[in-house]
């Protein structure tokens, strides 16, 4: 897995960006084979992220499957998704004070 320059530079870094993961981006976990859309990307003080992948089939009962969060080195990328940036809709409100 970690054989190639980019590879390499992904073991160094351990970030999203670096590993080609964005949201809305299909992922792969390398351990599990866990797979779904990439939903959630978390930065921790140690520089750690944490990527959060929704499974896009049901379970054998027709259920949805959890929510799974895995390291960002232990995931590959799928396919990369394009998508509209989400328009903010939130923000300060023009309220009379009380």
């Amino acid at each position: 897995m970690f054989g190639t320059k980019d590879n390499a530079k992904r073991k160094q870094d351990g970030s999203a960006e670096a590993c080609g993961l964005t949201l809305g981006c299909r992922a792969r976990d390398t351990i599990t084979g866990f797979e779904g859309v990439v939903t959630s990307i978390t930065r921790w003080l140690n520089g750690c992220d944490r990527i959060g992948i929704q499974p896009t089939t049901l379970d054998k009962d027709g259920g949805v499957k959890e929510h799974q969060v895995f390291d960002a080195l232990q995931l590959e990328l799928i396919k990369e998704t394009k998508h509209k940036p989400v328009r903010r809709t939130g923000g300060p409100r023009n309220e009379e004070k009380r």
